[in-house]
């Protein structure tokens, strides 16, 4: 039995438990330190059901069989709140031909003979498979490590991304694809294969989510709102807790609380990447985060859009499009700027370039190692050699721009 943060007793403010290693996990665990509120991490059921706590908010992942959420949406003990995030799955286009299925089994014995099958369903409900010898199948396994399956005719795709559609395409021509078998789990970082699938028309089976009982919200600003209107906190710009109580948690905002989310998705600093990426375990969690903190960029200029902002050296599209503040002296001006790609993770990775950089003096720029930062996150030696020589070459343009304004 295990609890990280734990509180003191006598300390009067709202105590928190939130469950799971997610984006959503993350995000909510740092929303909650910047309201001062205690948020302890609870890593297992008993020392869930032993510990004191004012509410529970359960974000593990939709499809973890271990999620408390089969507690039938309420808190065992019957002495705190239970609310769980759930987000949202992904949806069929009219053109997609997609089907549902209750089980991995109900999969497997559905699966013509001579199917060759992309499954990326986690190990765990790989064994209904093995009875398949007249089917090949292409394993994704995203941990590290030796890997032996039961199976015929396999091979297995190993590592956590990051992944894109165009990837992920090339894989699956490249194994001549018939079908993709994997999770309706709605992140952004598990997207790739969903749009891969969709551009070579592929069948794609899901896996049926689990079902969800008691109070939900749809992700961590709504679970903020939620604990706002129980009277746990008082959130900055939102409705008064008189006016938020007993309202129900929903999925449309209203203005106040979209003024609300919108304040606590401002970008984070540097800093704070640091913290979430320590709290997300799980390396798709992480660049579905990544991914998220680019589309959160400000909106690049159409008109900047030209070659004297194009980063050279990438393979997707870059632009950066920068602005030098005047100081007291050259290197006491200050660098800010702007950037978009094409590509959502190098998009992401503008963005942590964008934390670390952004608004610093020329000096500190020029004394600063990005390459070393993203390192120390452990972001750039899970980037492709593709992508290290697209975040090496934005590095340079940026210290360019810094040599040439000291």
């Amino acid at each position: 039995m295990s609890l990280e943060g734990a509180a003191d007793p006598a300390d009067s403010r709202a105590q928190v438990i939130v469950l799971g290693q997610t984006a959503e996990a993350a995000e909510l665990r740092h929303l909650l330190a910047m309201q001062g509120v205690d948020c302890a991490k609870a890593q297992d059921a008993p020392c869930l059901i032993a510990c004191d706590r004012d509410w529970i908010i359960d974000a593990s992942h939709p499809y973890d069989e271990q999620a408390p959420s089969r507690w039938n949406g309420r808190d065992p003990t019957g002495r705190r709140r239970y609310l769980r995030i759930w987000r949202q799955g992904w949806s069929a286009e009219p053109a997609d031909s997609w089907r549902v299925f209750e089980s991995p089994g109900a999969m497997a014995a559905g699966l013509p003979s001579g199917a060759r099958a992309m499954l990326t369903l986690g190990r765990e409900r790989l064994a209904p498979f093995s009875a398949r010898a007249d089917c090949f199948f292409l394993v994704r396994i995203r941990r590290p490590g030796p890997v032996t399956l039961a199976l015929r005719d396999h091979i297995v795709s190993q590592g956590a991304g990051p992944f894109e559609p165009d990837g992920e395409a090339a894989l699956m021509r490249d194994h001549r694809i018939t079908h993709l078998l994997t999770r309706n789990d709605g992140a952004i970082g598990a997207w790739p294969k969903i749009g891969a699938a969709r551009a070579l028309g592929l069948p794609v089976w899901m896996l049926a989510r689990p079902p969800v009982l008691g109070e939900r919200v749809a992700n961590a600003a709504e679970a903020m709102l939620w604990l706002a209107r129980q009277g746990a906190l008082d959130l900055k710009g939102a409705r008064g807790r008189a006016q938020m109580a007993g309202t129900a948690p929903r999925r449309e905002l209203s203005a106040a609380d979209a003024n609300t989310e919108s304040a606590m998705n401002a970008a984070p600093d540097f800093e704070e990447i640091k913290d979430t990426f320590e709290l997300l375990d799980d390396w798709e969690e992480r660049y579905g985060y990544v991914i998220e903190l680019g589309k959160a960029l400000p909106p690049f200029p159409e008109a900047a859009r030209s070659a004297q902002t194009k980063v050279e050296g990438c393979v997707s599209q870059v632009w950066l499009l920068p602005r030098v503040e005047p100081g007291a002296t050259p290197a006491q001006a200050r660098l800010f700027f702007d950037g978009d790609s094409d590509a959502l993770i190098v998009k992401g990775l503008i963005a942590v370039l964008r934390a670390l950089l952004s608004g610093q003096t020329i000096e500190q720029i020029r004394s600063t190692d990005p390459i070393a930062a993203l390192s120390d996150l452990g972001l750039a030696s899970h980037l492709s050699p593709q992508r290290s020589n697209g975040l090496k070459a934005m590095v340079a343009r940026i210290k360019g721009i810094a040599d040439a304004a000291a």
